[in-house]
């Protein structure tokens, strides 16, 4: 990550050299200890899944990161790629969750704390403040203070996304129904918001809202084209008994992307509870062959009768022999 020419991009060419160097050194410091990539890789040690591919966010050539949370969730990151002294480099990341630029998220949260707003016009300086209050108790953690200071915000700083997403973060901490009524009034009023959608995917597949599930799922993947989505529309042709279309998506999921841990999860659960046998054994084999799977890790109840399978017991003697 080129971290000094993200920085430089956020701060205003006529800050004083003096404290652009100390800030500079800074944010450096604590991106390095704390940032999105020290949680990005830490998250890795903890057995969540990336997946990486080539896109394009604004015109031009990015690398997408695909995060696939352990206990459930998504999030996609866009990194700027340029050459470096000795390879290829990041120098700025795009977030789909607060729909910024990093570079842009940075300048923000650095003009609130420059003195006298250096180099930041006063009409920068008031939005930048009126923005910070929400950041500063939602960092806090005061949320019915959060979730009322968004709604004292005027329309246009309503709609920047990373007050939305705040004010769902918000929402989500209050009670059920208040979260709900929010994400369906963001969702009225700003219905191509990728940030929102994206939130609501997983607030509708929990809650098995189905038809809600599709309207944005076909959002989202207007602007994030993935197999991943794939497998989340099968979880509704599911539900709705449509067991051909449920094969056929995740078979074409597991054609597009054959590293997609999860596809083979769902077509294993599913395969199972309607006694699709044959496609229950084709599942399990390619957990252990592709993921390592020991086949005693799936005797649970997400995978009920498992241990019935053919490939279960041929499987778990070939680990038993191997060992």
């Amino acid at each position: 990550m080129d971290w000094p020419t993200l920085i430089r991009s956020a701060l205003p060419d006529t800050l004083d050299p003096g404290i652009r160097a100390a800030v500079e050194a800074g944010i450096i410091d604590r991106m390095n200890r704390g940032g999105l990539l020290a949680r990005l890789r830490a998250a890795h040690l903890n057995g969540d899944s990336f997946a990486v591919r080539v896109a394009t966010r604004e015109g031009r050539p990015v690398v997408r990161l695909r995060h696939l949370v352990r206990s459930g969730g998504v999030g996609f990151y866009d990194f700027a790629i340029a050459e470096c002294e000795a390879s290829p480099c990041a120098t700025d990341i795009f977030s789909v969750a607060t729909g910024l630029w990093m570079s842009d998220e940075m300048a923000q949260s650095l003009s609130a704390m420059l003195p006298d707003h250096q180099g930041i016009s006063a009409e920068t300086a008031g939005r930048v403040i009126r923005l910070g209050v929400v950041h500063r108790l939602i960092r806090e953690e005061r949320w019915g203070e959060a979730f009322a200071a968004y709604g004292e915000l005027p329309e246009e700083l309503q709609a920047v996304p990373t007050m939305m997403h705040y004010r769902l973060e918000a929402a989500a901490h209050l009670d059920d129904q208040t979260y709900l009524e929010t994400l369906d009034e963001l969702l009225g009023r700003f219905p191509g918001s990728v940030t929102t959608n994206l939130v609501a995917i997983d607030a509708y597949l929990l809650r098995e809202q189905w038809t809600k599930l599709r309207r944005a799922l076909a959002v989202v993947r207007a602007e994030l084209p993935d197999p991943y989505w794939l497998v989340l529309e099968a979880l509704a042709d599911l539900a709705e008994g449509d067991v051909t279309t449920f094969y056929a998506r995740i078979d074409q999921c597991v054609r597009e992307d054959p590293d997609l841990r999860y596809a083979y999860e769902m077509g294993l659960s599913a395969s199972l509870i309607l006694e699709k046998l044959e496609r229950a054994n084709e599942f399990l084999r390619a957990l252990v062959s592709k993921f390592h799977v020991a086949p005693e890790e799936l005797a649970n109840e997400d995978y009920p009768g498992v241990r019935q399978l053919e490939a279960f017991q041929n499987l778990s003697v070939g680990t038993e022999q191997a060992r």
